[in-house]
């Protein structure tokens, strides 16, 4: 499964794997990202994660700060990500207007969204809402048929935002740590699979939330007013 790959190439302190991509073998060393013979980038990787349909690898590097994403062998889109760390990454194909966004966060409570494809790919994103979100957020996830954006607030909790660019800034929770729920360590990764969500705790630790994703879920939760989505543009 893409996703659960996923979550164990994020959780790994020294990226050195191969995984399948685009009908072929993915290599990620300190020293380059290769898809079967063919170099697409080189140096060391901060950060490299697959859009939920597992169609797009994006990836930041370490030297330059720079994102990047593929579709197979062809390098779809490039960037750099100026005034931030990137200490977490994801995408989110919006099921309302057909656009690729994707979220970028640091861990330092703040975060940026662009836009990089609507009917074609853009040269340069187009950044459209500053984000405010836990600190020390570790790792996000998103689910394009319920348009939610999940993030990990590093072992405190899970919270659970629409992803949608004009929706309410509003959060759930999903879950926080022990002894008031099940999580136990720190969030390494988040991915959506067909099952709901799945959560990467520490280095061994795999968790489902099989409701998480279900636009009805968790509506008896704890839900806070956030200022998740300060609009760069006027909020309504």
């Amino acid at each position: 499964m893409k996703a659960l790959l996923t979550l164990t190439l994020l959780a790994q302190s020294a990226l050195a794997t191969t995984l399948p991509f685009a009908g072929k073998t993915l290599t990620v060393s300190d020293h380059a990202v290769s898809l079967g013979k063919q170099t697409l980038a080189s140096g060391a990787t901060e950060r490299l994660v697959f859009s939920q349909d597992g169609n797009l690898m994006l990836r930041v590097g370490k030297a330059d700060e720079t994102l990047s994403i593929w579709q197979g062998a062809n390098k779809r889109f490039s960037a750099p990500v100026t005034d931030r760390v990137v200490e977490a990454l994801c995408s989110y194909q919006s099921v309302q207007d057909g656009n690729l966004y994707v979220f970028v966060l640091d861990d330092r409570g703040s975060g940026e969204e662009w836009l990089v494809k609507t009917q074609y790919w853009l040269k340069k994103p187009l950044k459209l809402r500053e984000l405010n979100i836990p600190y020390k957020s570790t790792a996000c996830a998103t689910d394009s048929a319920s348009g939610q954006l999940f993030i990990s607030e590093n072992d405190k909790g899970i919270w659970r935002y629409s992803a949608e660019l004009e929706a309410e800034p509003t959060r759930e929770l999903i879950d926080v740590a022990a002894p008031f729920g099940k999580l136990v360590g720190q969030t390494q990764a988040l991915a959506v699979t067909p099952k709901g969500l799945l959560v990467r705790l520490g280095e061994q630790s795999l968790d489902l939330y099989p409701n998480a994703t279900a636009k009805s879920a968790h509506k008896a939760a704890l839900s806070a007013k956030s200022s998740l989505l300060t609009a760069v543009n006027s909020w309504p």
